[in-house]
């Protein structure tokens, strides 16, 4: 097996698994304050951007056992394709409410 095909086998049984499992995502159980406790952890007081897309695969990384950062962002990245506007939305709303707290 070559590295594309274990690739996009990583990527799928992700994929899977968070469709299986899309209650733990959908919608995010986190506040933006421990989110944002989590991000800047151990790390100098810098400035960042987050969107509903950084927000989703922060939550993903977090609970699973991938290291493989470019299997964890494909496969979140197919996985926001699956979700409903109001999913979006609550992503977006607290995408905004990580920002305004990071950046004050």
């Amino acid at each position: 097996m070559n590295q594309v095909d274990n690739f996009e086998e990583e990527t799928n049984n992700l994929l899977q698994h968070l469709v299986a499992n899309r209650n733990q995502y959908f919608p995010n159980r986190l506040s933006a304050a421990r989110i944002c406790r989590e991000l800047t952890k151990g790390r100098p007081n810098r400035r960042m951007k987050m969107n509903r897309r950084k927000l989703l695969r922060f939550s993903v990384a977090r609970s699973v056992r991938i290291t493989d950062n470019r299997v964890i962002s494909r496969a979140t990245d197919l996985f926001m394709k699956t979700a409903t506007h109001p999913e979006k939305v609550q992503y977006k709303i607290l995408a905004e409410q990580v920002n305004a707290i990071i950046n004050n």
